[in-house]
């Protein structure tokens, strides 16, 4: 049995979205009996307060745009975003789906352990973690941590707990029974090495068959009804010029393994593309503003490129025939989960 914690960070990571793939991946393993999912009580209040928190500075967002928008409000497809009633109810729908997926999953509630109070308050006075310099009142997270650890020494078994937040690796680092991942796709791959011989066969295949991928990357990307959004902040007009990766060197890692099925394989990489992107922006110089108004007079358009790289996930999907023949078929390429890129712009 593996047992696994999930952060908060991790489920901010994913924006808060519970039927997320990978978290239905993880539930495939958990009905299998292969994991055992853990969470806080602390960790809930987390997850809930920043729900209702983002929700609230959508709310401030929207009527911020409503100022700025009034004569929407005359068409009735506009009129629900507006209203109070449909941000209320975005809310009460994501609490919703959290306490479903915590039923759903099966995830194990960790009660809060008062044995280690000393050592939070001698590790707070310390600066030792999860305390440091820019993170001094991390009380929810030492005590959330500190459970686990009771919990972990309780059972006699490792306990991994998965996180992007560096300051929570430094505090697994010296416990024995914690270890720290660094993220929901790491967690996937380590899963599936557990099943070893079918594991080494799948990153076999990957090693091996790692030009015939970089072609099908590319015959994505040029394909004529692809399609990627590279956006600019604060900027409307953004043509993406071009999109291409120069060659096998841009692979930088080994995949991680998301899916490993004797008739299937999912693989993600970080893959980094080179790009060209034309912008077309108001030009301040030509454009007089009425600063009373907080408005443009009128204004005039000034076109800018900008060439850059980025690294970019990619999540490959395949149908397997036959492993040790490497005997297959690539059924889908996404480039980052089919997601825009927002790009800023250095000045």
């Amino acid at each position: 049995m593996i047992n696994i914690f999930l952060d908060t960070q991790v489920y901010k990571a994913i924006n808060f979205n519970f039927f997320y793939k990978d978290l239905l991946r993880l539930k495939r393993f958990i009905d299998e009996g292969l994991v055992e999912l853990f969470i806080t009580p602390i960790t809930i209040k987390e997850i809930e307060d920043h729900i209702k928190r983002e929700i609230q500075a959508s709310r401030e967002y929207i009527n911020a745009i409503k100022d700025n928008a009034k004569i929407l409000l005359n068409y009735n497809i506009y009129k629900p975003i507006w209203d109070r009633r449909t941000i209320n109810d975005a809310e009460i729908e994501l609490l919703g789906a959290f306490h479903k997926f915590l039923d759903d999953i099966n995830v194990n509630e960790v009660a809060i352990s008062g044995t280690y109070t000393n050592h939070i308050f001698e590790s707070y006075f310390n600066g030792r973690p999860p305390f440091s310099s820019k993170k001094k009142n991390e009380f929810p997270d030492a005590y959330a941590l500190y459970s686990l650890l009771e919990l972990s020494e309780n059972k006699d078994e490792i306990l991994y707990v998965v996180s992007g937040d560096k300051d929570l690796k430094d505090f697994c680092d010296d416990k024995q029974n914690l270890y720290y991942i660094e993220s929901l796709e790491a967690v996937l791959d380590f899963i599936n090495q557990q099943d070893e011989v079918k594991y080494q066969l799948a990153q076999k295949l990957f090693d091996e068959q790692i030009d015939t991928f970089f072609e099908s990357i590319n015959d994505t990307i040029n394909d004529e009804n692809f399609s990627f959004n590279i956006n600019v902040y604060d900027v409307e007009d953004v043509e993406l010029k071009e999109f291409t990766v120069e060659g096998v060197g841009d692979f930088e890692e080994e995949p991680l393994v998301l899916e490993l099925e004797d008739n299937k394989l999912t693989v993600v990489i970080n893959v980094i593309f080179n790009f060209t992107i034309v912008t077309s922006e108001i030009d301040p110089a030509m454009s007089p503003y009425d600063s009373e108004e907080k408005m443009y007079l009128y204004v005039e358009y000034e076109e800018k490129e900008y060439t850059d790289e980025i690294e970019l996930p990619v999540e490959i999907e395949i149908y397997i025939e036959d492993y040790e023949n490497q005997d297959y078929s690539i059924a889908s390429i996404k480039i980052n989960n089919d997601e825009e890129y927002l790009y800023t712009v250095d000045e």
